[in-house]
């Protein structure tokens, strides 16, 4: 079948999928690895980096947040909410496309239109936002085919 990432892999866009692992060392080496294998060692090492610090802050903050329940006999319950619910409610903002109908363009216009959206394509998966980067590999497909 076709390949999804093929357009990203056109633009000369790594892609890499990241094996699923069992613990957070685990994932850290598969970063670092990921890195080396595209020739990012310095920004994998700092977002390992990071990750570690995240971590270690929440782990401070756990037992800080234990000393006192324990202190004023509080019993944690967990929040129960949809994996959907917290992926939204942590999802950075993202820049609207202007989404614009084919039909309605030049080929001129398309022609710089797709431009526009690769390179936002570029960008958002730059930033990691692999599900903004396939929404806009999608409309990059969409408008090259009526060209």
């Amino acid at each position: 079948g076709d390949n999804p990432y093929q357009a990203l892999i056109d633009l000369g866009i790594a892609v890499v999928q990241i094996p699923s692992s069992s613990s957070i060392a685990d994932i850290q080496q598969d970063v670092l690895f990921i890195g080396e294998c595209v020739g990012a060692q310095e920004k994998a090492q700092a977002l390992v980096d990071d990750m570690q610090a995240a971590i270690d802050e929440t782990q401070r903050r756990r037992g800080i947040q234990e000393k006192y329940n324990e202190a004023h006999g509080i019993t944690p319950k967990t929040i129960q909410k949809d994996v959907r619910d917290l992926i939204e409610a942590t999802r950075p903002a993202e820049k609207e496309t202007e989404i614009r109908k084919p039909e309605e363009m030049t080929h001129k216009e398309r022609k710089e239109y797709v431009k526009k959206l690769e390179k936002e394509m570029r960008q958002a998966a730059e930033d990691l936002q692999f599900e903004r980067a396939a929404e806009l590999r999608d409309l990059v497909f969409e408008y090259r085919s009526r060209m």
